[in-house]
């Protein structure tokens, strides 16, 4: 508390204990000696050494694929707030989001791990791509995000259509070939007979 003043107070070398309520009192002089009060809350924070991390996202999704992907702010106290965004737009449609219990580690801090998960549209992808989005939040001292990009695969080829029109060509091919033979049998039918005489 070296560098304190009459006017404030500075506090060095705070630790998880250090958090509480901290309370002011200041008197006047006499002859009337009033008294004034303020206090306020102190919270000790130990950020997260790196963005969130996201787990489990393709490079590519169909339309109507199923998306599941987790995101991870590692060994913090308190525990980081985490929140997904789709193409920058909030998710907080509860289906759509798994909570995780806050997993505790040595040394008390703890990490965050928010889940999401829901079926793609077509109005998902944008010129192609649809951004995928996590913030990590502590109070108002720590904001850091993560962001990936996904490209809409290619529609898969209609394999059953294709093959049924392909018999279809083949069986018509067929049709046409028997025509031919028959006409050809005919012919050499005639020529056999006339030549008989």
């Amino acid at each position: 508390m070296a560098r304190s003043s009459r006017g404030s107070v500075v506090l060095e070398n705070l630790g998880f204990h250090s958090s509480g309520t901290y309370r002011c009192e200041v008197i006047t002089e006499a002859p009337l000696f009033l008294t004034k009060l303020g206090e306020g809350n102190l919270t000790v924070i130990d950020p997260p050494d790196s963005a969130p991390v996201l787990d489990g996202a393709q490079a590519a999704y169909h339309v109507g694929e199923q998306v599941s992907l987790n995101c991870t702010s590692l060994s913090s106290r308190p525990a980081a707030t985490l929140a997904w965004y789709v193409n920058d737009q909030l998710v907080t449609e509860p289906h759509r989001l798994r909570e995780y219990q806050v997993l505790h580690e040595m040394g008390g801090l703890q990490t965050a791990v928010l889940g999401l998960s829901f079926t793609t549209s077509r109005q998902h992808f944008q010129r192609g791509f649809m951004r995928l989005k996590c913030v990590a939040r502590i109070a108002t001292v720590y904001f850091q995000s993560q962001e990936t990009s996904v490209a809409e695969a290619e529609a898969r080829p209609p394999h059953t259509v294709a093959e049924g029109r392909r018999h279809f060509l083949l069986g018509e091919a067929s049709c046409h070939a028997l025509r031919h033979r028959s006409v050809f049998l005919t012919h050499a039918l005639i020529l056999s007979f006339n030549g008989s005489y």
